[in-house]
């Protein structure tokens, strides 16, 4: 996780937390639980960004000039 949750999080994304890693890691880690903070924090991020499918803002939507 040096380079940030934004370049870990499509990694932890492939996670099927099937908790083989924690059954073969030397010092105990809780590696799944790392894993699910990685994966809550970088979806938090991912759908905060508005998208091209995002809805306008209200001031930006059309409105017709008065009659």
């Amino acid at each position: 996780m040096t380079r940030g949750i934004e370049a870990a999080g499509p990694h932890a994304l492939k996670c099927v937390h099937a908790g083989n890693c924690k059954e073969v890691c030397p010092v105990d880690i809780d590696i799944s639980q790392v894993i699910h903070e990685v994966k809550k924090r970088y979806l938090k991020i991912a759908l905060s960004k508005p998208t091209r499918w995002s809805a306008p803002p209200p001031s930006a939507v059309f409105q017709f000039p008065p009659r």
